[in-house]
């Protein structure tokens, strides 16, 4: 959602000629996680869908022999 979200305001020349497609944006991915209002726009969105239940993350067990 955060990458379509910033495609969609993009002004691109790419972007105006494909008419904010989804192939654009899959050709603008690259210029888009790099934008510092991605991952700002990322945690929002993924808090809003989890509804802010996020576990922490556990270390995995050791299994070597």
């Amino acid at each position: 959602m955060a990458l379509w979200d910033l495609y969609l305001e993009s002004e691109t020349w790419w972007a105006c000629r494909t008419g904010w497609s989804v192939y654009g944006m899959i050709r603008e991915v690259g210029q888009l996680m790099e934008n510092p209002r991605f991952k700002h726009r990322a945690a929002r969105d993924e808090k809003h869908l989890t509804g802010g239940r996020i576990a922490p993350m556990q270390e995995a067990p050791d299994v070597s022999l």
